[in-house]
């Protein structure tokens, strides 16, 4: 699929203190990292250089709300018996136990990494906006994920109030690596 990098990511969690510090100091209408003096342009070849995660020429057209009329989303919560309400823990055990087909666990796992490394939702259910692009016939690694996970920064930064506490729920592992990363260049 693309993401085998990931097998060596090894990031356990963000501090709290330090999630908040970066999720302030981006700026997603320019698309940077504020450092003080120091910025960083979040592009999606820094993303995949960071994570290795293909940035194919397929963008991934998201829905606000993933719909059944969509087959691939169809397919996707049938395995589900139609609850749409998917919790990220859920996901995780049932493909721990689950020996369905191949394009099953393929979806699974693109669900589950879009929802921690991409954006949770304020329900603590699994992100499926991207579901319905992700066709059979065409290879994941086909699509633009890095980009994927800037849409998700970009959105999930603009709708976060900080104000009332709201917790931030977009890609902070993007934004933590991409902080140590800036310690390695500097």
């Amino acid at each position: 699929m693309g993401f085998g990098t990931l097998l060596n990511f090894n990031i356990r969690h963000v501090p709290t203190r330090l999630a908040y510090w970066l999720a302030s100091n981006y700026d997603d209408a320019a698309g940077v990292l504020n450092f003080g003096e120091t910025r960083l342009r979040i592009t999606s070849n820094l993303v995949n250089t960071i994570f290795g995660i293909p940035n194919g020429g397929i963008k991934i057209s998201e829905k606000i709300r993933a719909r059944d009329s969509n087959p691939v989303v169809k397919e996707w919560r049938d395995q589900f018996n139609d609850n749409t309400k998917v919790a990220p823990l859920g996901l995780k055990d049932m493909m721990v136990t689950d020996t369905s087909s191949d394009r099953a666990f393929e979806l699974n796992w693109l669900v589950l990494y879009n929802t921690i490394l991409g954006e949770i939702s304020a329900c603590n259910t699994v992100n499926q906006r991207f579901l319905g692009c992700v066709y059979p016939n065409v290879k994941i690694s086909s699509f633009d994920w890095s980009n994927y996970m800037i849409t998700c920064l970009d959105r999930t930064a603009s709708a976060w109030n900080r104000k009332r506490n709201d917790p931030f729920r977009g890609p902070i592992v993007l934004l933590a690596v991409c902080d140590s990363t800036l310690l390695f260049m500097i």
